[in-house]
């Protein structure tokens, strides 16, 4: 049973099972185990609230600015006193955060964007904020040219727990029709413009040696369908077999346009040995080790992303190479234990904790 400091991980906005939703209950869970009193601040019949393992709290948020709900947030702190309140950054996150500064009560805030604050709403948040983390260097540097200052702002990489396949790769192929000749690649990631799913459905010309595999689903399907018409590309959609998928393909492509703070797209191929090629974007260059363990192209270029798709696909040797180094990058620094042993050794250096 946990009896160390008193942890409250805030995660009222918070409402679908996505990459921050999942982050926050790996951490809440990961710092329970080490000893922390870490429980979970959650909105009723979310997903964060009904698949935590750790204590939740039940506070619902009606939107960005629900001060009505601010008195209610206020009673839950001054109850709890806990060392450490650890909020997220969401659209709604700053009620909680502000009343549980006037309880108070310690409060760092973890910053899931690489994209910086304007100057003005930066120097008010330092007023009721102890700390900043950001989930890579990039979104640190976002913060410190913000106007945060330096020494109030760290770093915690993210890590991810290892896919786990349900079946071979040989059957996760045959059920998704890829051929034993051929070389796929995959996409994992929501129909959007940032993604930038659309510059590797062009890099994808017809001939090419290898075949885009795009997994997901958004507000772009259909115009992505229309792009793919006549080209080495199949959109299945949206799927549940995450692992299984990435364990099928050869390599896999984040054609991000925007600046990714630290996909989990990412970490997770790596978890399964598989070479990345990506956009130099965001915190991308920070998990992905261009020519050892993937291939760091310009974003918005369907040039320069066939080509290294290209190459890879002409090399099956280079890619098992990559595969194998990107495997052990992942195991050295980016697992799931990894993330929240860099969690413990920070906030236990500000609550005292030996």
């Amino acid at each position: 049973m946990a009896d160390g400091p008193r942890l409250l991980e805030v995660a009222t906005s918070l409402r679908e099972w996505g990459s921050i939703e999942r982050y926050v209950v790996w951490l809440a869970e990961g710092l329970r185990s080490r000893g922390w009193q870490a429980s979970l601040v959650a909105a009723p019949g979310t997903p964060v609230a009904s698949r935590a393992t750790v204590p939740v709290v039940e506070r619902r948020l009606r939107g960005r600015n629900d001060w009505l709900a601010y008195p209610a947030f206020r009673r839950l702190f001054r109850a709890a006193r806990p060392d450490l309140v650890h909020v997220h950054f969401s659209p709604d996150f700053l009620v909680p955060a502000l009343a549980a500064s006037a309880e108070g009560c310690r409060v760092v805030a973890t910053r899931h964007l690489a994209l910086p604050y304007a100057r003005r709403k930066a120097l008010a948040l330092c007023r009721r904020i102890d700390r900043w983390i950001g989930v890579s260097e990039a979104v640190r540097r976002s913060l410190v040219e913000s106007g945060f200052p330096e020494d109030r702002v760290h770093t915690v990489l993210s890590g991810v727990p290892a896919l786990e396949p349900t079946v071979s790769r040989a059957e996760a192929r045959r059920r998704l029709g890829i051929s034993d000749s051929d070389c796929a690649v995959g996409f994992f990631g929501r129909l959007v413009e940032e993604k930038g799913l659309v510059h590797a459905i062009r890099a994808a010309r017809p001939g090419a040696p290898w075949t885009l595999h795009a997994f997901g689903d958004g507000p772009l399907r259909r115009r992505l369908e229309a792009e793919a018409q006549g080209r080495p590309v199949v959109l299945h959609g949206r799927t549940e077999a995450v692992a299984d998928a990435v364990l099928a393909v050869d390599a896999v492509v984040i054609p991000s346009v925007w600046e990714e703070a630290f996909p989990f797209s990412a970490l997770e191929a790596m978890s399964l040995g598989k070479p990345i090629v990506a956009s130099r974007v965001g915190g991308i260059p920070e998990a992905v080790d261009d020519a050892r363990t993937g291939l760091l192209v310009p974003k918005a270029s369907p040039e320069a992303l066939g080509e290294a798709l290209d190459a890879l696909a002409r090399d099956p040797e280079r890619r098992s190479e990559m595969g194998a180094a990107a495997l052990t990058r992942y195991r050295e620094g980016f697992t799931l234990e990894a993330m929240i042993g860099r969690y413990d050794s920070l906030f236990g250096s500000w609550v005292g904790r030996a």
